[in-house]
């Protein structure tokens, strides 16, 4: 679409894809090393299309593209390649802003342009965002999309670590959340239904306070994705929309729940949270939907310890185990305990280096979370493998 809005010829035997090609996006980093950025720009060198069929009329998923990418990271050139496109930003920037860390070939230049809200806008939104939108199957998102077109504004995206979300014990905050709310979707509807249509739209201004602090230009966007979202025609219509989100938020990928605990501070994953929590704290009190910061349940990945039980926790990455405080030292002293040749037993580095993995997986530790106990914690704290907090 945006190739045909701004007239960029097709060589022979080409794709339209291969105009992505020396594009500059942003790319959120699959492993979250520390000190590395969240996200950083990067150069599309080659696009892998989904295997299937031409002309077979099956649609492929978005997570079947693949991309070669050239990432630039602490102002090192890094190459990615075949990374799945859900690790690419939904924010690409502006081309001029990259362009002098990761070169961009003249002719990719129009379209990075175009699809950064640059030249042609007008019409490039009748094509692309209009397309867009159409193809997003989940019309809370799609409007959220729509409402950030219409504002010109970009989400924000922290570095890593900054502001995420955590629930002590559970792999993803958002995970723990969407998946109890989803469980009582029918107390929700049957809680959000009961109020007369004047004392609902009351009920439904408070929630409005939650971005109070946000900055102007994101609290105008959330607050009217809320009130579409809640609004009477949604209500009168049976929640037609919140009934989609919940139901696709819930049924989100590991690695997609964990994405939206990490994303930015003023996007929609916060912005719906901030909707949706005032209900759900009323369904939690009235013992009809079960909490995700409860104090009792199981949390720690190998003792089955409570987080009321303890006061420090940690979750290794990138695996998202937590680990209690008494068990986390258990660990540490036996890899000390490895390192140094306790007992007269030296052993080699091999067997040392199988022992600074995850206790529970056996995965690498790459990072470490610390937690407080309060069930929810934002968490911003991380270290590697090899120091502690």
């Amino acid at each position: 679409d945006a190739a045909e809005a701004f007239g960029l010829p097709l060589g022979a035997g080409s794709s339209a894809f291969d105009l992505l090609c020396g594009c500059v996006v942003r790319r959120r980093a699959a492993v979250l090393l520390p000190d590395a950025p969240l996200y950083a720009p990067a150069r599309i060198v080659k696009v892998h299309p989904p295997l299937y069929a031409p002309g077979s009329g099956v649609g492929a998923p978005a997570q079947q593209w693949l991309l070669d990418l050239t990432a630039l990271v602490d102002g090192a050139e890094r190459d990615e390649p075949r990374t799945p496109l859900g690790y690419l930003s939904n924010s690409t920037g502006r081309v001029g802003d990259e362009e002098g860390a990761v070169a961009a070939p003249a002719s990719a230049v129009e379209l990075g342009r175009a699809l950064a809200f640059g030249l042609g806008r007008a019409r490039l939104a009748k094509l692309v965002w209009a397309a867009a939108r159409d193809r997003s199957g989940v019309a809370a998102i799609s409007k959220w999309r729509v409402l950030l077109l219409e504002a010109r504004v970009h989400e924000h995206e922290p570095a890593a670590g900054e502001g995420a979300l955590a629930t002590i014990g559970e792999y993803s905050r958002h995970a723990a959340f969407y998946t109890r709310l989803n469980d009582a979707r029918g107390a929700l509807f049957d809680f959000l239904n009961e109020p007369s249509e004047d004392e609902y739209v009351t009920h439904i201004a408070a929630i409005g306070r939650a971005f109070d602090q946000w900055p102007a230009q994101f609290r105008s966007i959330a607050e009217a994705w809320f009130r579409w979202l809640l609004g009477l025609e949604q209500r009168r219509a049976g929640y037609p929309a919140l009934r989609e989100f919940i139901a696709h938020e819930s049924g989100l990928s590991h690695s997609a729940h964990i994405a939206r605990d990490e994303a930015g501070r003023f996007g929609l994953p916060r912005a719906a949270l901030a909707t949706l929590q005032a209900p759900a704290r009323v369904l939690v009190e009235d013992g009809l939907m079960a909490d995700p910061d409860d104090p009792t349940r199981e949390a720690c990945s190998t003792c089955a310890r409570a987080p009321s039980e303890c006061t420090r926790w940690v979750q290794l990455k990138p695996c998202s185990h937590w680990l209690c405080s008494a068990c986390l030292e258990t660990w540490e002293r036996a890899v000390e305990r490895s390192r140094d040749g306790a007992d007269g037993v030296q052993l080699d580095d091999e067997v040392v280096a199988s022992l600074a993995v995850c206790p529970v997986c056996r995965g690498a530790i790459v990072a470490r979370r610390i937690g407080r106990m309060g069930g929810q914690s934002t968490v911003g704290e991380e270290s590697d493998s090899g120091e502690e907090m």
